[in-house]
């Protein structure tokens, strides 16, 4: 590749770091339920795993840089500094799997999932973030596109926000499938419970002793957001069943 080919590659180093290093980030807002008020509180209440990986990010893409500028001064163009672009593309990604690893959350309530939303909040996380390194790299500061990682926590709430009208889309289909279904058997015995603590307690309890007289689904694990009981309606509810348990989180309004 020529130098002015290998510059096109160079923009990618945070783009593919970010991706995987920002897995925490993505993580809160998961479990914020995707709500914008409550990702922000989660990031003013953990200000370590809000700007670290960030931070550590940017500094090891500089870093990749910095490697990069040394063997184009020692090689010049040619297959050594080709192969060098692609095995520090590797290390970018060797990068942002670290940062993930060492600052996973532990004792998260929930795990990360890779759901179906956060698939397309990723893909358009890649959309977004690699048009924005291509457009700091075409400034005449070769550096800026491995210092936009700083501001991390903000281009994860941008994301989400681009993403947001597909998602509603996707949710009032969601919603109204489980809905039709619901409507479907009017001897269905629906029954809700919420609270701040015991929800899923006495979700199980209550199927349980239901279940020894009637066919009864309750929501799986700890589904209570909206789309989640949609979700439990809408793949496990048949027309043989009597009784449904679902648990309602109450973490947002419009919740219940």
């Amino acid at each position: 590749m020529t130098l002015d080919a290998l510059r096109w590659l160079l923009p990618l180093y945070p783009v593919c770091a970010v991706l995987l290093g920002a897995r925490g980030i993505y993580h809160l807002f998961q479990l914020e339920s995707y709500q914008f008020p409550g990702y922000f509180r989660t990031l003013r209440r953990n200000p370590l795993h809000a700007w670290l990986p960030g931070l550590l990010l940017s500094a090891g893409c500089m870093l990749l840089y910095y490697l990069f500028d040394r063997a184009r001064i020692a090689w010049g163009e040619g297959w050594a500094l080709t192969a060098t672009a692609i095995v520090l593309l590797a290390a970018s990604c060797l990068l942002g799997w670290a940062v993930a690893r060492l600052l996973t959350e532990r004792n998260a309530k929930k795990k990360f999932v890779f759901t179906g939303r956060m698939k397309r909040l990723y893909g358009t996380s890649a959309v977004v973030l690699a048009a924005l390194s291509y457009l700091l790299a075409a400034s005449p500061l070769a550096v800026l596109p491995a210092l936009w990682p700083l501001l991390l926590p903000v281009w994860v709430a941008l994301c989400g926000l681009l993403a947001w009208p597909l998602e509603k889309l996707i949710s009032e289909c969601y919603f109204r499938d489980a809905r039709r279904k619901l409507l479907a058997n009017p001897r269905l015995i629906r029954i809700g419970i919420t609270g701040s603590y015991g929800k899923t307690s006495v979700k199980h309890i209550l199927g349980t002793l239901l279940s020894e007289k009637y066919p009864t689904l309750i929501t799986p694990a700890s589904f209570n957001t909206p789309m989640g009981v949609s979700r439990a309606i809408r793949e496990r509810l048949t027309p043989s069943h009597q009784v449904f348990v679902g648990e309602m989180g109450a973490r947002h309004v419009g919740d219940i």
